[in-house]
Order: structure tokens, then C-alpha cells, then sequence
């Protein structure tokens, strides 16, 4: 029986073994981005000074993940990545403040799971965190947004300090 799986331009070669695999992400309005991050090795992590919790906002080895060091621009990727980021994630907080104020629990938990893609495109699993507890109902009120917002803000510093 032949073998119909996805093969990859080199013959032979299933697309598992080539070294830079993507995957679908999508962060808000936007579409698929970017190659899947490698998770090997310890992470390396962007700080926030005063961080409320013990975990830092941001896994830089996923923003790495995303350079092309073949590209004439290693960073544009990232940098864009980051962008869509600090533009869907703004958007994404007045839209579950919405959702809160008008008691629409279908709409605080889809607005809270795109959230929670765009902060795992960027590495930011504490956001992530936050944003699955009010996807699944847990902390689904002002304050539980009021500190997703908090978080966003750390996000958004210590992207600003990777891209430095």
C-alpha cells in the first residue's frame, strides 16, 4: 500500500524532519504567522523589574525561535510578530471589558481564548494563563480583566526590551 503521507520538496523526506516547521497562529484579526517554536533547552527570560509574580512575562527563546538568521533582517519576523501583538492584544482587552460589562459570557470566552493564542505566538505563558481563567469562566469580572490588563502591560515592556 503506498505511503500517502505529506512529503517535502527534498525526495523523500517527510516535512517532520525539515528544520523549520510552521504552524498556524492566529492572533485576533490576523492570520497563520511563523515557525512553531523549538522549546529545547532552558529558556531564557526577558525580566520585568516589580513583576508581581516570580514568572517573568515573556520566554524569549520563542521570540528567537521566529529570527531567520539567513534573512538579511534576522528580526523582521519578530518585529512583526510583535507588532500584531502589541496591536491585538489592545484591542483584545477592550473587547473582553465589553464582554464583562454586558454579561456576555460566549463573547468574554472567545475574546479570552484569542488572547490566550496571541500570547503564546509571543511567549508570554503568564498571559496565557490569565486569559484561560477567563476563557473557562474563573476571574470572569472587572478585576480578573483589570489584572489581564496589568499583565499585557509587562508583556508589552518586556517585548519592547527584546527588541533592543
Amino acid at each position: 500500500m503506498p505511503h500517502h503521507g505529506a512529503r517535502s520538496p527534498r525526495r523523500g523526506a517527510p516535512f517532520a524532519l525539515q528544520p523549520r516547521q510552521l504552524r498556524p497562529i492566529n492572533c485576533g484579526s490576523h492570520g497563520p504567522l511563523g515557525p512553531a517554536p523549538s522549546g529545547a533547552g532552558d529558556a531564557a527570560r526577558v525580566e520585568t523589574p516589580g513583576a508581581p509574580d516570580s514568572e517573568a512575562p515573556l520566554d524569549a527563546d520563542v521570540l528567537a525561535s521566529y529570527r531567520d538568521e539567513g534573512a538579511e533582517d534576522p528580526n523582521e519576523t519578530v518585529r512583526t510578530l510583535v507588532g500584531i501583538f502589541l496591536a491585538d492584544s489592545s484591542a483584545l482587552a477592550g473587547r473582553l471589558r465589553a464582554a464583562v460589562a454586558a454579561s456576555d459570557v460566549a463573547e468574554l470566552a472567545r475574546v479570552a481564548h484569542a488572547l490566550k493564542g496571541c500570547a503564546m505566538a509571543v511567549g508570554a505563558r503568564p498571559l496565557a494563563a490569565l486569559s484561560a481563567k477567563l476563557e473557562s469562566g474563573r476571574d470572569a469580572d472587572a478585576s480578573g480583566v483589570a489584572r489581564l490588563e496589568e499583565e499585557i502591560e509587562r508583556v508589552k515592556d518586556a517585548c519592547g526590551r527584546a527588541l533592543t
